[in-house]
């Protein structure tokens, strides 16, 4: 996983880097070489997903009570722009199960539920066409 995280984080710097470039000059050139910086560490990525899911989540399932595993992910949404919550709470629920659902449902408070059960949705929608936009 160490290794796997380095790996990783090389991309994601080329990223920042090539970002940078092409945000600097609107290139073509470095717009290419952003998008390939993209390309470049999406198969690391999806194999580094892949094997926390295999791997991790078991042990998390094991070893840490739902309280910890809240905590957490409440951790990690405290570094996350306030604007960016919607998004994130779209992505959770695209591809969750029926039950994932209900957990998500239990886990957060009602009314930030309710709002964020219509509202992610829709900020994920805008999110992916900005992104298909910028292409």
């Amino acid at each position: 996983m160490e290794s796997q995280h380095e790996v990783i984080d090389a991309g994601l710097q080329a990223v920042d880097e090539r970002k940078a470039a092409w945000r600097a000059t609107a290139d073509e050139a470095e717009r290419d070489a952003f998008a390939q910086a993209v390309d470049d560490l999406l198969g690391p990525l999806a194999q580094h997903l892949a094997a926390e899911e295999e791997h991790m989540l078991p042990l998390i399932d094991r070893h840490l009570t739902a309280a910890e595993w809240a905590d957490v992910g409440n951790q990690g949404l405290a570094t996350l722009p306030r604007t960016k919550v919607p998004v994130l709470f779209g992505m959770l629920l695209a591809d969750a199960s029926d039950e994932q659902r209900a957990l998500f449902k239990d886990a957060i408070p009602t009314p930030v539920f309710a709002v964020m059960s219509r509202v992610g949705p829709v900020a994920l929608r805008r999110h992916r066409r900005k992104l298909t936009a910028a292409r």
